[in-house]
């Protein structure tokens, strides 16, 4: 592999050498933010009562309920696939009927133990150049891009949906709040 077929890559000699080498600098650029954050967050636990004017009157989220969704979810997903999911998008589509309560009730198990399963959080990571212009060599010019297996997605899909159902319901805004 002595040259670079993918002009969007920087030059390499070996595949294996470049991934690490994007893998190093993603990692130490995660760790310095992680390590940012954590700095500029106050050593004060969170107090219930914050001496705010107006209290919270709606109801806490203690559980969401149970998907009925999860068919509709997926027949308007596209049918991209990545190397993690265990089968093509659209071959999911034509078996759904059958594969559907087994995908229902990872969904299911997943909101109600309020845990995204470890096998469900691992990604492919790309690299990909910020800006076209930008030098290739450069590691600081490329971002990480994650690709997801598709149930993972569909269960962030379903809990967005619970969520907004929860504000709807429980209109937690304050009347004078702006932005």
């Amino acid at each position: 592999m002595g040259s670079n077929s993918n002009v969007n890559l920087p030059h390499f000699t070996s595949a294996a050498h470049l991934a690490d080498k994007f893998s190093n600098y993603f990692t130490r650029k995660t760790i310095t933010i992680r390590n940012n954050i954590i700095s500029d967050t106050p050593n004060t636990t969170c107090n219930i009562s914050m001496g705010a004017d107006i209290m919270f009157k709606g109801n806490m989220v203690e559980m969401f309920r149970p998907t009925s969704e999860v068919k509709e979810i997926i027949m308007k997903s596209s049918n991209k696939s990545y190397d993690l999911d265990p089968l093509p998008i659209w071959l999911l589509k034509k078996g759904l009927d059958q594969l559907l309560p087994l995908i229902t009730a990872i969904v299911n198990r997943s909101m109600d133990e309020s845990v995204m399963p470890l096998c469900l959080k691992r990604a492919t990571i790309t690299p990909l150049i910020k800006r076209p212009r930008l030098d290739k060599e450069e590691m600081k010019n490329y971002r990480p891009i994650s690709k997801l297996p598709f149930i993972s997605k569909f269960i962030a899909k379903v809990v967005a949906r619970r969520v907004e159902e929860h504000l709807e319901q429980n209109d937690p805004n304050d009347i004078y709040e702006s932005a």
